[in-house]
């Protein structure tokens, strides 16, 4: 059976629900983390409970628990649900309001049980090459974990239409992230850049660059300018559900000849050497 757990109650997933006047629903007010499970393990677990802290701290929301009491109740909805394989979501929301905008209750804490993520479960999906489309758009606190997804929502009809599997965000003169990963370009002299700045500092991100500074590769983290987009001979995106996963196409523009290049190949490849080798 799936379980979910509400405020440290261990509940069925077909029965485990918040009502309907807290502020995530009401004014799309609340944080989020997610990381993977693999072989029974969270993946990164201190990394991701470091950082919904510092989500939540940013939005100005109180954890109702300690960070020991929540790593506890992670490793209880793990054996309670038996997963060796999947994901868990921590949110955190608004709280209850009843005048809707001024919360009456301290914020909810869900910890969700999600299903296999695709770097363990499907290897060959996170190896074909996505197509991205660019938005101009900053978002808000753009270093921590918000639920206002709206503007990648909003734009489902026009990725289908391209073809495109996510959202690249620029200001319009800078590369910065997609709506759920972290961007790195490849430049003809072999450096690998990613934004430095306006982004979240994703987990996977920064071990790809501890793993790439340990392969000996140039590194650099800063303003990427839009510019670099018409010269990278790879491009690739990190993140916590896919890991390391190639781009083949930025709006009209192939990358290289549109196949994963060798550098992703090489960081792919250490990264999952690297879990494999923490929770293997």
């Amino acid at each position: 059976m799936t379980y979910h757990i509400l405020n440290g109650e261990l509940l069925p997933a077909t029965t485990a629900a918040i009502g309907l006047n807290d502020l995530a629903l009401l004014r799309g007010y609340g944080v989020f983390d997610f990381f993977s499970v693999h072989r029974g393990r969270p993946v990164f677990l201190e990394d991701h409970l470091q950082r919904f802290q510092r989500s939540a701290a940013l939005y100005k929301l109180a954890l109702p628990l300690s960070v020991e009491a929540l790593r506890e109740q992670i490793f209880r909805l793990i054996r309670a649900c038996d997963m060796q394989e999947g994901g868990i979501s921590l949110i955190l929301t608004g709280g209850y309001a009843e005048d809707g905008f001024h919360a009456d209750t301290p914020p909810n804490l869900l910890i969700l049980s999600r299903p296999p993520v695709p770097r363990f479960a499907d290897k060959q999906r996170v190896e074909t090459p996505i197509k991205l489309i660019t938005h101009h758009f900053v978002r808000e606190l753009p270093e921590a974990k918000g639920l206002n997804y709206a503007r990648a929502l909003r734009s489902q009809a026009e990725m289908k239409a391209a073809g495109a599997g996510e959202i690249l965000y620029t200001d319009g003169q800078r590369v910065l992230e997609t709506y759920r990963s972290n961007v790195f370009l490849v430049m003809p002299s072999g450096k690998l850049c990613t934004a430095g700045s306006d982004v979240l500092q994703g987990i996977t991100r920064k071990y790809v660059l501890q793993l790439a500074a340990e392969m000996g590769m140039e590194t650099e983290t800063g303003d990427i300018p839009l510019s670099h987009l018409a010269k990278a001979k790879e491009v690739f995106l990190t993140g916590s559900g896919k890991g390391v996963f190639p781009v083949s196409q930025v709006d009209e523009r192939l990358i290289g000849d549109g196949r994963p290049g060798p550098v992703w190949r090489k960081l792919k490849e250490a990264m999952e050497g690297f879990i494999e080798g923490l929770y293997g």
